[in-house]
């Protein structure tokens, strides 16, 4: 996943996805976690002196008045919508946004994906950044080393999908759903639908025929992008290039939603088109087990 821990000017939007659309049974596990951080941080701000029990609970009803948790968490919760129910325009930088972790769950599946080091890996980050503000120690050395495994485990995951991808050894599901990670990757970087200038597509088999010459140029123009890396959607494409209509088929008629929900099964996102101000919440969203991809970008 691309984590910012800096500024980008790219976009002011939230966005979280789900596998159930009901976090009420984790409401209350939420909670906690934002409290005992907040005791944490008083804790740490009164230099190791005894905590005042009755200044806290004045300072926890504050921050209930000042950042409404309860009316944020249930209104999330009511707007989450199933992933094929947004625009394009939506999908559209979610995908730019979570691209390579679409294509490890298009590989892995969601269960697998869920285990496996590239979503366990962001949960030890959130709580690499928990422990830097509850303790105000240090975490530049960290962070290094959290980029660089995130790098090497990249590298290796991609060396191993493309090796499995020239072996041939990929189930039908996964055959099935590489092809939809393809279309949304043509459409996403494709001049031909750009969002500003473009009613919302549908996939169709001209559409089909036209990515046999333009998502290979499409690969081509974004291969010279810093950080982008289509090696693998690049490498399935040309391996299967003989049984790709008939992958195709299962895509026709669908907007760019309904192929994501195809890929990824059925998720929930939350989406903002504005920055959350409640870190809290937001990294407490972050780290429960059901919260697939998340990104609050800054800008």
């Amino acid at each position: 996943m691309k984590i910012r821990t800096d500024f980008v000017t790219n976009s002011s939007s939230s966005s979280f996805i789900f596998t159930v659309g009901d976090l009420s049974p984790f409401k209350k596990a939420v909670k906690e976690a934002i409290s005992k951080r907040l005791e944490a941080e008083y804790k740490y701000a009164c230099k190791g002196d005894d905590l005042d029990e009755e200044f806290f609970k004045e300072d926890l009803k504050w921050f209930e008045d000042e950042y409404g948790f309860e009316q944020e968490f249930n209104c999330m919760n009511k707007e989450m919508q199933p992933l094929y129910e947004f625009p394009f325009e939506v999908i559209d930088e979610v995908y730019d946004w979570y691209s390579e972790d679409i294509v490890d769950i298009a590989i892995l599946g969601i269960d697998e994906y869920m285990k496996s080091e590239h979503r366990t890996g962001v949960v030890r980050f959130l709580d690499t950044l928990t422990k830097y503000c509850d303790t105000g120690e240090n975490q530049d050395s960290e962070d290094y080393h959290y980029s660089e495994r995130r790098k090497e485990l990249r590298e290796q995951s991609n060396r191993e999908y493309i090796e499995k991808i020239r072996q041939k050894d990929l189930s039908e599901e996964v055959r099935k759903r590489l092809m939809g990670a393809v279309i949304l990757e043509y459409y996403c970087f494709s001049e031909h639908y750009n969002r500003y200038d473009k009613d919302e597509p549908v996939f169709s088999e001209f559409i089909m025929d036209e990515m046999y010459t333009g998502f290979l140029t499409v690969c081509a123009q974004c291969s010279r992008y810093v950080n982008y890396d289509n090696s693998v959607l690049f490498e399935f494409f040309v391996t299967y290039y003989d049984i790709l209509p008939g992958l195709a088929k299962d895509y026709y008629g669908m907007k760019a939603g309904e192929i994501l929900n195809k890929v990824m099964g059925p998720c929930y996102l939350h989406f903002e088109d504005y920055e959350w101000i409640n870190p809290y919440l937001d990294d407490a969203l972050s780290g429960l087990p059901v919260c697939v991809l998340w990104c609050r970008h800054m800008g």
